[in-house]
């Protein structure tokens, strides 16, 4: 019987007798290697869900108003409606509304409002608003003498 020379080391001798080939340790078959490629099973995690705009909603929102071009501020309250594409936000001083402001949140925080009774478009360009704050900037005056009108809330 013919034993072949294995090199794993080097080998100085190579015998075809039994009880030297019997002493040889062979590495075992790479069992993974040589298994059929099994398919993984496709992620069940949902997608992400899209941003959702912050909620606003609410009563209990109180702050002041002002104008860049005159000094002082005017406290007010506010009551804040949230529909799905709406936002409708109405302040008061004491008992008296002083805006009513209809417009939309998008989901990223940016509020767009009109103002119909005094045609104006307040927006929120100091940055988003959150679930409890709103700073909104709406342009007034003359190209000459440019200025804002400004309302801060907070709950």
């Amino acid at each position: 019987m013919a034993f072949a020379c294995l090199s794993l080391v080097v080998l100085s001798a190579c015998s075809n007798r039994k009880d030297k080939a019997s002493q040889l340790e062979l590495p075992e078959p790479d069992v993974e290697s040589q298994a059929p490629a099994v398919e993984e099973p496709a992620d069940k995690t949902p997608p992400p869900k899209a941003n959702k705009a912050p909620s606003i909603s609410g009563k209990d929102w109180r702050g002041y108003y002002y104008r860049t071009d005159k000094p002082g501020r005017l406290a007010l309250t506010a009551t804040i409606k949230q529909g799905k594409k709406e936002v409708k936000l109405t302040t008061f001083n004491k008992k008296d509304k002083v805006h009513s402001l209809v417009g939309s949140l998008d989901p990223d925080g940016q509020l767009s409002l009109e103002d119909k009774a005094h045609p104006s478009i307040w927006t929120s360009s100091f940055g988003p608003v959150s679930e409890n704050t709103l700073k909104i900037v709406a342009p007034i005056g003359s190209e000459g003498t440019p200025a804002s009108q400004i309302i801060n809330l907070r709950r």
